[in-house]
């Protein structure tokens, strides 16, 4: 084998090992939202888990890039709803601050979901500046 072939093969060998051990962008249990495209404001989702159980929470990030594709600065503010029951932790007035271009919040499921003949979905957004992101949790019912 020559040099350049041995080179392209442990080229390739080490690119499939870090896709085995990183995944194709997932997260482990959680969920990631493509980022839009187009100019303006973009923000990406991140959460910890697909689904939350009653009480239970689950870490919800918004990462929010500019028209410049950096993130914004430190201290600006996010707004985060949600379709449906269900609280945050981590917000002052609806909104959380963003550290490194990240606003984190605590996404806590309704104590209610034994009222729930089914698991539902929670649509959790984002929005800054224009720009809106979502991202879609599972309530899981009590009887599930």
């Amino acid at each position: 084998m020559n040099k350049s072939a041995q080179t392209l093969f442990f080229i390739s060998a080490f690119l499939m090992a870090l896709i085995g051990i990183y995944g194709c962008g997932s997260t482990d249990n959680g969920i990631t939202t493509d980022l839009p495209s187009g100019s303006g404001y973009k923000i990406k989702m991140t959460s910890s888990e697909s689904s939350v159980r009653p009480g239970g929470g689950v870490l919800i990030r918004a990462i929010v890039f500019g028209p410049d594709g950096k993130p914004i600065p430190d201290n600006e503010l996010v707004r985060f709803t949600c379709d449906t029951v269900g609280t945050f932790e981590g917000l002052s007035d609806g909104q959380a601050k963003t550290v490194s271009g990240i606003a984190t919040v605590n996404f806590i499921g309704p104590d209610t979901t034994d009222k729930l003949p089914v698991s539902q979905p929670a649509r959790v957004y984002a929005a800054y500046n224009g720009a809106i992101s979502s991202i879609e949790l599972v309530l899981v019912s009590k009887s599930f």
